[in-house]
């Protein structure tokens, strides 16, 4: 049976050594997951657009019995994006499908978040193409490089996320992933030495999050 150090039954938080999930809708906030820190790097590859909201809300049903609820995608754009200015102070890193681009810049911007560039990536078996967002606060100098976008080339799945990491990432501090799915910016946070903050609505998939984190 796998032990936590910490389980809190109300608000469904597990602490693993310095690292803390929640399994829980980012529509309701992620307030008690940060219990007031603020992280110092965001990596996040929420869902894409108002069909895969409906796929993970009807998934979340399949494997964990909870109800089903209709979320609006642009309202969780918003929220999205609310949620990142509002417990990080750094940079963030979102993967996101390339038909949204001009929809997530508009939202991050509404949030005092500047977009810094865009890095090509891919996804899938056929190698569909991905777009790797940096955002940060107006006050920091942060961009995409050549060098970036070069180290991006022809990868996929977590080498991504490892790029992104050496990158972006600092030394030491909190790495937030506000949608963990199965974990694999946690499995990059623990390669780096970081302390992880993720949420994730399906307990199913938040279990192979802590899996890495253990």
């Amino acid at each position: 049976m796998r032990q936590f150090s910490k389980y809190r039954e109300g608000d469904l938080i597990t602490d693993i050594g310095t690292h803390r999930v929640k399994c829980g809708d980012l529509m309701d906030g992620i307030e008690d997951l940060m219990s007031g820190e603020v992280a110092d790097f965001v990596y996040t590859d929420p869902p894409w657009g108002q069909a895969l909201l409906k796929f993970f809300q009807t998934k979340n049903t399949k494997d964990t019995g909870a109800s089903p609820k209709h979320i609006n995608h642009e309202e969780f754009v918003s929220m999205f994006f609310k949620t990142i200015a509002s417990h990080s102070k750094k940079i963030a890193v979102v993967e996101y499908g390339q038909r949204w681009r001009d929809e997530i810049i508009l939202a991050a911007l509404d949030h005092g978040l500047d977009h810094r560039g865009t890095a090509l990536s891919h996804y899938g078996s056929k190698m569909h193409p991905l777009d790797i967002h940096v955002f940060a606060p107006r006050e920091l100098d942060i961009c995409v490089t050549q060098e970036f976008q070069s180290d991006l080339n022809g990868l996929k799945g977590f080498p991504v996320i490892d790029v992104c990491f050496k990158h972006f990432a600092p030394s030491n501090g909190v790495v937030l992933d506000p949608c963990c799915g199965a974990g694999y910016t946690a499995k990059a946070a623990v390669k780096y030495g970081l302390s992880f903050r993720g949420n994730e609505i399906n307990s199913a998939r938040l279990s192979k999050t802590i899996d890495r984190l253990e």
